[in-house]
């Protein structure tokens, strides 16, 4: 028997000698789960060079050298660097690389995410085998939120999230919803002015959503992110902490009552739902807790994201579902 794969520095060693094919040595995994920045030096038979390139170039990896000894080959491998294209093609409904039906897992699994190679467990992952880890997942998202939330000058937190959800670089489903729901609150209090808010205090809030949000923890858990988000908002204004009394239980069950809410939109759940929800209630809280009187202009909203919902709809069992169809109008001759 030979000994088993080694790695030596940033470079690991598959040896696949003694397979059969390379469809059943596994070398497809170890491809699968190489990060970006290390190497994988694979030790194969001469004649399965053909069929082991080809599986390379299908793994979104390259072969850096390739050495011929007696009659075996040594191919090193490394990942491809994502292009700027690639990029910029990321789909904002299902997987963001090829846009299919994701799973989302019971129990987690090593997980390499095809943009920074970091290895992790995750519970949602593309049956094709991507999977883009949280960071990469939000990139671009949480600047564009934060930079609208400190230029603002509205006052009514749901029109805010709003225009933040319908930015680009945030996606139908993921937790970049919950950083406009801290973002959105905040930023409608600090408008209103009863209250002295800081711009630090808005990036604070969103700091902390941003830590403790994770996408698809709403089903795991049973604590939505974007509740999370309405709790972050209330602490930084509240100044709660572990040593406090009133302040973090206002702040605890502000983030409970969100969460009852929000319980209501289940089925399939709903990131833009959630966050509408919370903006409705986050007023209400403000008023009760805050002495701020906000004022929700919810007939103003109307969903546009029916179609792009990857679970489908919950249609007419949603209050935010558009009033009446959209007619073209059809100007004059």
């Amino acid at each position: 028997m030979r000994e088993p794969p080694t790695t030596m520095g940033m470079s690991e060693v598959c040896d696949i000698r003694e397979a059969c094919c390379v469809e059943s040595s596994g070398v497809k995994d170890r491809l699968v789960g190489l990060a970006r920045d290390e190497t994988l030096k694979v030790l194969a038979p001469k004649p399965f060079k053909r069929e082991l390139l080809e599986a390379i170039a299908g793994e979104d990896c390259e072969a850096l050298d390739v050495k011929e000894e007696d009659d075996s080959i040594q191919v090193t491998v490394k990942k491809k660097e994502a292009t700027q294209s690639q990029e910029q093609e990321r789909k904002m409904e299902n997987c963001m690389v090829c846009g299919g039906s994701l799973q989302y897992l019971a129990e987690s699994v090593e997980a390499t995410c095809i943009y920074c190679g970091k290895s992790e467990r995750g519970y949602i992952i593309c049956p094709k085998g991507h999977y883009v880890c949280q960071l990469c997942h939000g990139k671009g998202a949480f600047d564009a939120i934060r930079d609208l939330a400190l230029s603002t000058g509205e006052r009514d937190p749901l029109a805010i999230a709003e225009v933040m959800m319908s930015h680009p670089s945030v996606p139908m489903l993921g937790c970049e919803n919950a950083w406009i729901a801290s973002a959105a609150l905040v930023a409608a209090l600090k408008n209103q002015g009863s209250l002295k808010i800081t711009e630090k205090q808005i990036v604070e809030a969103m700091e902390r959503t941003k830590d403790q949000a994770l996408t698809g923890y709403c089903g795991l858990t049973g604590v939505c992110g974007v509740a999370v988000g309405v709790g972050a908002v209330f602490s930084v204004i509240l100044d709660a902490g572990c040593p406090k009394d009133t302040e973090t239980e206002v702040t605890m069950r502000a983030v409970a009552r969100t969460v009852d809410a929000i319980a209501n939109d289940t089925g399939p759940c709903c990131c833009k739902s959630y966050v509408r929800t919370a903006m409705v209630l986050g007023c209400n809280l403000a008023k009760v807790h805050l002495k701020a009187r906000l004022i929700p202009h919810l007939e103003k909203v109307s969903c546009l994201y029916v179609r792009r919902h990857p679970h489908g709809c919950r249609a007419s069992r949603c209050q935010y579902l558009p009033k009446r169809p959209e007619i073209p109008r059809l100007g004059r001759a």
